[in-house]
Order: structure tokens, then C-alpha cells, then sequence
């Protein structure tokens, strides 16, 4: 019985909630499926405790159901390789996304700002550019109100 636990519990896919006997500890065993080289698709009882208890099936597999089985499981595995690739794939795409996407609001914001100062720049040199005409009326119009007061005088 060891050399079955060994192999067979090493790689089982749960099945649906089936209770077979108990093992030796008196706990409630559940049905498994073996996806061993040895045992592909022979069903085994499983106690979450000692693992393997007995098999469910008297026959082990064999002939061309056997190849077929192996034949599948690692079809399978390769898609399950294949899936995990993938899944990979896409995470390292929408993080690459977030970060464009970072780097670009980013950008908008220094775009913006750099807006900004170049606004506020040009709005001093407007608001110099008007102190200067305000203070050359002023000069102006000092120096003609003189002027007519002088030719007033004379």
C-alpha cells in the first residue's frame, strides 16, 4: 500500500464529493483521480490525513486506454503550460499599459504646468508692458499740461 500512495496521490485531480470507505483512522475518505504515469484515470479513495487508502477501481489501466489517458493528461499539461504563458503574457501587457499610461498623464501634467508658467510669464510681461504705458500717459501728459502752461504764461 505505500508504493500505491506514493505514486498515485502525487498527482490527483479531485472529483466530484464522493465518500468511499473509511481509513484506518475512522476518517471519511473522498475519491480521487490518479494522473500517474503508472495509474492514469484509475479512481483511489484519498484520507486527507494518510492520503491513500484503497483503490476505487479494481483494474488498473491498460493498452491502448492507457496511452490514450497519457496521451490526454499531457495534452492537458501543455495547455495548462501553454494558458499560464499567456495569463503571463497579458499581466506584463496591462502593466506595461499602466505604466504608458502613467508616463503619459505624467507628461500632460508637466505639459500643463509648462503651459501654465509660459501664461503667467506672458501675462507679467503685459502687465509690465501697460505699467510702462500708464506711466509714459502720465509723463505725457504732465509734460504737455507744463506746456501749455508755459505758452499760457507767455
Amino acid at each position: 500500500m505505500a508504493n500505491c500512495n506514493s505514486s498515485s496521490s502525487t498527482s490527483a485531480v479531485s472529483m466530484r464529493q464522493s465518500h468511499g470507505p473509511p481509513c484506518h483512522c475512522g476518517r471519511v475518505t473522498n475519491m480521487l483521480m490518479s494522473w500517474t504515469d503508472a495509474n492514469p484515470g484509475r479512481r483511489f479513495y484519498k484520507c486527507e490525513e494518510h492520503g491513500f487508502v484503497i483503490w476505487a477501481d479494481d483494474e488498473k489501466p491498460g493498452g491502448w486506454q492507457k496511452e490514450s489517458l497519457l496521451e490526454a493528461r499531457d495534452q492537458i499539461r501543455r495547455y495548462r503550460s501553454d494558458i499560464n504563458r499567456l495569463n503571463v503574457s497579458v499581466r506584463e501587457a496591462r502593466e506595461q499599459l499602466v505604466r504608458e499610461r502613467a508616463i503619459r498623464v505624467a507628461a500632460e501634467t508637466v505639459s500643463d504646468v509648462v503651459d501654465h508658467e509660459i501664461f503667467q510669464e506672458e501675462l507679467l510681461k503685459r502687465e509690465k508692458m501697460l505699467r510702462q504705458m500708464f506711466a509714459m500717459s502720465w509723463g505725457g501728459l504732465i509734460l504737455m499740461t507744463g506746456t501749455i502752461i508755459y505758452m499760457l504764461k507767455n
